[in-house]
């Protein structure tokens, strides 16, 4: 406290946490347990001593997802923040600053791979177009059993740790100004700055889709983006194999940042709210606005995370010579996995990525009606933009003809998938309350009706097939079609759309001081007095549906 009117507040801080998952086997006698073998060397690359299972996908059926995706075993916050209090007035100034420093340690990368994952969709058609096992719904079963996965994923590994960190800032200046005694204005200024995450070991990747080159005489779009000359040592020679000949470039040669994608500088979050008394001082009017910075955090370190140290080839099941798929347990890859065009690159983010913004605004009025009730209505609003999606930047273009008919052109031939963080997202929710409370020495009553509309593109698609679902690893919003965002937009699953609740607390009349047993003895007050009821009474629309199907 330097005066009466001038308070200095320092704040310092740090987080850690450590995370594994562990099973009872580990991966080798895993596979054994499975039937899982393969070439004269087993799998593609030795199987890893950390424990995991594979991925098992049974369309219409139960799966068994390997739950050690990404191990993530330790994590951490160092934070420092500052904030000077200044009265002078009728004004309240505050300016301030906050300094996190952020690591997360990432190993095994790709972990959920290495001995596979199998998927069962009875979509393996014969040369005439028609499924070899039928279109019924037991197909994806009836593969499973002959040992016949209609598209199987494996994985190999050079380098499989990132060690990662960022520097993040954040400013303030806030003034609390009381304008009259019935009027108060708060209006502020905020602005963040984050960087987005490095290596120290330089283990990471990005994918540019705009950089095109000439590569021994043949144009080739698209490019893979490392930090600096040093990761070009870390690359495994299977992932270069098959995404050949897309070049593989540090950042320097390919004009963009050392982390890859732009660290945006234009995040500034204006706020300003009021509250007014007025009439007869029963009644108070509130309001604000605000602009919410979303901060991606370790998100954006996992993206691109020893990508180019790894080789993760996506295959799709075809009929052979002798009318049977060419994949079959218990190896069910091709000898060679570095082909091409079968290169998942998992996962990008957009060069010119932005930081999800929120902006929200309310306003409310209270009264006071006397004899313990008050009666409020209030409409609360917030718009969400550039907020994260994935999206398959190899998908190819909304057709009427069939995936095989288009395959070959695909944006990015040499690779089978490209999962790309971007900012297609976008959300409008609007909510109108009125509630009545009532206030007693024996009786508090609150009731209250909303009417909500709650509206978005990330939470409305259905898809679940194969095909998409190798492009949604980080749980975000997979568009149907990237170059349509808002033909998902509409209503979201959680949301209701009238929703009535009233809450109630009685104190029950006996007892002492209560109306009736007021002159009870010990014994009777104990065994009747103090005795409350209370109450909770909802009523709401059901949760928004999106149909689904596995097929059609």
């Amino acid at each position: 406290i330097a005066s009466p009117s001038l308070v200095n507040e320092a704040r310092g801080g740090f987080t850690r946490s450590r995370s594994n998952t562990t099973f009872a086997l580990q991966t080798q006698a895993v596979a054994n347990e499975l039937g899982l073998a393969g070439p004269p060397n087993g799998f593609p690359e030795a199987l890893p001593t950390i424990q995991t299972i594979p991925n098992i996908f049974l369309t219409g059926f139960m799966s068994v997802p390997s739950p050690n995706a990404d191990i993530n075993p330790e994590q951490g916050t160092v934070q420092f923040s500052d904030t000077l209090t200044y009265t002078k007035g009728k004004h309240t100034i505050k300016i301030g600053g906050d300094f996190r420093h952020l690591t997360a340690l990432f190993t095994n990368v790709f972990l959920n791979y290495r001995l596979g994952q199998y998927t069962f969709n009875g979509q393996t058609q014969t040369s005439s177009g028609v499924p070899w096992l039928g279109s019924g719904l037991a197909a994806p079963i009836a593969g499973m059993l002959l040992g016949y996965p209609d598209s199987t994923i494996v994985s190999t590994v050079l380098n499989p740790t990132t060690n990662s960190w960022a520097n993040h800032y954040a400013f303030f200046v806030q003034d609390d100004f009381k304008v009259s005694p019935s009027f108060t204005l708060n209006y502020g200024l905020r602005y963040e700055y984050h960087p987005v995450f490095r290596d120290y070991n330089n283990n990471l990747a990005n994918f540019d889709p705009n950089y095109n080159s000439v590569q021994n005489g043949v144009a080739v779009h698209g490019a893979v983006i490392v930090p600096v000359q040093a990761s070009l040592g870390l690359v495994n020679p299977g992932f270069a194999q098959s995404i050949a000949p897309t070049p593989i470039l540090t950042a320097a040669q390919a004009g963009v940042p050392v982390g890859l994608r732009d660290s945006q500088k234009t995040d500034f979050a204006p706020r300003i709210g009021f509250a007014w008394r007025i009439f007869d001082n029963k009644t108070v009017l509130r309001g604000g606005y605000g602009r919410f910075i979303e901060a991606p955090l370790s998100l954006s370190a996992i993206d691109g995370w020893s990508v180019e140290a790894s080789d993760v080839g996506g295959f799709s099941n075809s009929i052979g010579g002798n009318g049977l798929p060419t994949l079959k347990a218990p190896y069910s890859f091709p000898s060679n996995i570095a082909l091409p065009g079968t290169q998942w690159f998992d996962l990008a983010t957009a060069i010119h990525y932005k930081d999800p913004v929120v902006q929200e605004w309310d306003l409310t009025i209270e009264r006071d009606l006397g004899q313990g009730f008050g009666v409020r209505l209030a409409y609360d609003g917030n718009h969400g933009s550039n907020l994260p999606t994935d999206i398959n930047l190899n998908q190819i273009p909304t057709n009427n003809v069939g995936y095989s008919t288009l395959a070959s052109t695909a944006p990015f031939p040499q690779l089978y998938a490209i999962s790309y963080q971007t900012n297609l997202g976008f959300t409008n929710f609007n909510s109108g309350t009125i509630s009545v409370r009532k206030r007693s020495s024996s009786l508090q009553l609150e009731a209250s009706y909303a009417f909500t509309k709650d509206l978005t593109n990330i939470n409305g698609s259905g898809t679940n097939n194969s095909a998409q679902t190798t492009v949604n690893e980080f749980g975000n919003a997979l568009l149907s079609d990237p170059t349509r965002p808002g033909l998902d937009y509409g209503n979201t699953g959680f949301a209701r759309r009238q929703r009535f609740l009233a809450t109630f607390l009685y104190e029950l009349p006996f007892g002492k001081g209560r109306k009736y047993l007021n002159n009870a003895n010990r014994f009777a007050n104990a065994l009747f007095g103090g005795w409350e009821l209370s109450g909770i009474l909802l009523f709401q629309s059901g949760p928004f549906l999106t149909v689904t199907t596995s097929s059609d």
